[in-house]
C-alpha cells in the first residue's frame, strides 16, 4: 500500500503496509474514518485500487513488487522514488502500465463451462 501514490505524488500509507486478505482491508477503511486529515482520500485510493483488480487494469509490473510507485487513478506505474525492501530492481525490469493478462477468471470460466 507504501507504493500507491496520489496525483501529487504523495504517499498516503505507512511502509511496507499490505492489506492481504478482507478482514485487513475491512479493518483499514474503517480506521481510516478516524483520520480527519487522509482518511477519505485512502478510503478513494482502496476504491480505485478494487475498481482496478475488478476490471484487471492493475499494470502488470506493479504486483507484488515493491520497486515501483503506481498512481492507481491515472494507472501511471514508475519506479519507486524510496528503497523500503530488500528485493533486488531486475536491470531487466520494464516499468510501464500495460496491464496484467486476463487470467483472473479463467478458472472460474473454465469451471462454469463445464458445469454446463
Amino acid at each position: 500500500m507504501h507504493h500507491l501514490i496520489d496525483e501529487n505524488g504523495q504517499r498516503l500509507f505507512p511502509p511496507k503496509m499490505r492489506l492481504l486478505s478482507h478482514w485487513n482491508l475491512r479493518d483499514e477503511i474503517k480506521a481510516d474514518y478516524a483520520d480527519k486529515q487522509n482518511g477519505l482520500a485512502k478510503q478513494r485510493m482502496i476504491q480505485q485500487v478494487m475498481g482496478r483488480i475488478v476490471t484487471q487494469t492493475i499494470p502488470a509490473v506493479v504486483v507484488n513488487n515493491p520497486n515501483v510507485d503506481w498512481n492507481p487513478f491515472t494507472n501511471e506505474a514508475k519506479l519507486a522514488a524510496v528503497k523500503d525492501s530488500d528485493s533486488p530492481v531486475a536491470a531487466s525490469m520494464n516499468i510501464s502500465s500495460a496491464r496484467e493478462p486476463d487470467t483472473r477468471y479463467a478458472t472460474l470460466q473454465k469451471d462454469f463451462l463445464t458445469s454446463k
